[in-house]
């Protein structure tokens, strides 16, 4: 575990996700993204870069074998430009990333459509159709509605399905109206009934990972409010205990040098009993945020009870740790509180002994801290036991 340079704040929440209840799902997505940014950010560009090529591929074959028609003639242009500048976008603009997959999502759709009335429309005016262009169609329009899934919320992605099929499904309702064949008209509803059921499935899909989505932050909000002190926004007593159990009682972990620091508030009843309980919690909150922004990464400060802190070093001699006890002590006497002034404390130091359970470590630290009150407040005193 890396250290942090002193001055550097940190989270109880980040700290406990690191080391108590492992990594929680990645932050700032909405519960109806499909996959997570930045996985988008990275996977995405390749796949445009890939696509940009299979177009091209197809664009070639389908010129040498005479296959291609006015809709390919502009529909692959436009998808091998929207793909390879969205490739390149996606790598040097990320912020571009919603505009790109809506125009790669919308280029797709219009060589589509623009393909589908043109067989569409050769069948009316002719009476003929390629079954060349209807297979590829037949493959490739359930993309269409992948694609609005992977890019969109399901929401906007069962928008602009429906958009999509409503494009497809209306020349189909004019084939039945008009066509007297019994296969076309057979053709006409498969499709009328296929494309629903791929729609249904996809949304289905995607409202099933949006829920996922929405317990596991459901799930990560009562973690922290089960870890996490709601006043000061520091670890509570039982994520501290969970840690030190963790810490001293696993036998698998090597072991490392521990210290314990039990910090009070010196005369915190005479503030809240001249100032009030409101700016008693003011005190504690500041407190609070001057102690979190001078540990390590690999420091976990916590709410023992009332005006009472612990704070677990790694890696810590007990010489260090009293020095580092001190260092806090003298930044909180520095530090000015509203309508308060000065406010000190006083800190119980204290080791972990190799084997013994964590609450006779913070017994021990209990009777540094009672040391300290006793002589005189406003100091440090360490009490260290034999390995």
């Amino acid at each position: 575990m890396g250290v942090m340079p002193e001055g550097n704040s940190h989270s109880a929440e980040a700290w406990l996700s690191r080391n108590l209840v492992g990594p929680t799902p990645a932050q700032g997505t909405s519960p109806a993204d499909v996959l997570n940014r930045c996985f988008r950010l990275s996977v995405l560009p390749v796949v445009l870069a890939i696509s940009a090529v299979l177009v091209a591929v197809m664009w070639y074959r389908e010129e040498q074998l005479g296959l291609i028609t006015w809709a390919d003639r502009i529909g692959y242009p436009l998808l091998l430009m929207v793909t390879s500048v969205g490739a390149v976008l996606l790598k040097t603009r990320p912020a571009s990333l919603r505009a790109v997959m809506a125009m790669v999502f919308f280029a797709y759709v219009i060589h589509l459509l623009a393909v589908y009335y043109s067989e569409m429309a050769g069948r009316w005016l002719t009476g003929n159709s390629s079954s060349y262009e209807l297979t590829i169609l037949a493959l490739w329009l359930p993309l269409g509605y992948v694609g609005s899934f992977v890019f969109f919320s399901p929401r906007t992605a069962l928008l602009a399905s429906l958009g999509l099929f409503a494009a497809i499904a209306w020349p189909q309702l004019v084939l039945l109206a008009v066509v007297s064949d019994p296969v076309a008209r057979q053709v006409a509803i498969a499709i009328l009934i296929s494309q629903p059921v791929y729609i249904a499935s996809l949304w289905g899909v995607g409202m099933l990972k949006a829920h996922t989505k929405g317990m596991q932050d459901l799930a990560r909000s009562m973690t922290a409010a089960a870890t996490i002190d709601p006043l000061t926004g520091v670890a509570n007593r039982r994520a501290v205990v969970q840690v030190l159990e963790r810490l001293t009682q696993n036998p698998q972990d090597p072991v490392r040098p521990l210290a314990l620091m039990l910090l009070d508030v010196d005369r915190f009843k005479a503030i809240n009993d001249t100032h009030g309980h409101a700016v008693g919690d003011e005190v504690l909150v500041t407190l609070s945020r001057q102690v979190n922004a001078h540990l390590r990464s690999t420091d976990l400060l916590g709410r023992w009870g009332g005006e009472e802190f612990v704070i677990i070093a790694l890696d810590q001699t007990p010489a260090q740790a009293v020095e580092m006890a001190d260092r806090l002590r003298a930044v909180l006497e520095a530090t000015p509180f509203p309508q308060v002034g000065t406010v000190t404390v006083s800190i119980g130091v204290t080791g972990h002994i190799p084997g013994e359970r964590f609450d006779t470590a913070i017994n021990r630290a209990d009777d540094a801290l009672y040391k300290a009150k006793q002589q005189g407040r406003n100091r440090v005193e360490g009490l260290f036991g034999e390995a």
